[in-house]
């Protein structure tokens, strides 16, 4: 899996001045987009985090509607661990302002796992309860329904 300090390494960061012509910019990182495979949501995780400087303007607030249908419709990826589920569930948060209690909701509900496991999950209070009950279980991959 390819972390972020992976991505700086192989995309230019944009810092919006004259030497480096966005078109270019954007160009570059839709073929690394493209060769990764990633889909809008990591595009728009990696591409906020590579702007520097005066590009930071460019960044777009997304309005609340939008981010909590990208957070209700995302599920957890079979090659994703928890934990990097749970970060990218973050990052899409971190633009704009969802409730802590919400998210863990949109968190939970993304993985499909046994319902006993959710339980777990659903008891907590705070992400950081959340990390902990994240450890404590074994996910099956498999829900109630595909029993």
């Amino acid at each position: 899996m390819m972390t972020f300090k992976d991505v700086e390494e192989t995309v230019t960061t944009y810092d919006g001045g004259d030497t480096y012509p966005i078109n270019r910019w954007i160009s570059e990182f839709e073929e690394i987009a493209t060769l990764m495979d990633w889909d809008d949501v990591e595009k728009l995780i990696y591409g906020k985090r590579l702007l520097k400087g005066e590009a930071l303007l460019f960044k777009e607030t997304v309005n609340s509607a939008t981010l909590h249908k990208t957070l209700l419709t995302r599920k957890k990826r079979r090659d994703e661990t928890l934990q990097q589920y749970l970060l990218n569930m973050r990052e899409i948060a971190a633009q704009g302002n969802i409730e802590e209690d919400a998210l863990i909701d949109y968190v939970v509900d993304g993985i499909i796992d046994e319902e006993m496991n959710k339980t777990i999950l659903y008891g907590a209070k705070s992400i950081g309860e959340l990390k902990v009950n994240m450890g404590k279980i074994k996910l099956s991959g498999v829900s109630a329904a595909e029993k």
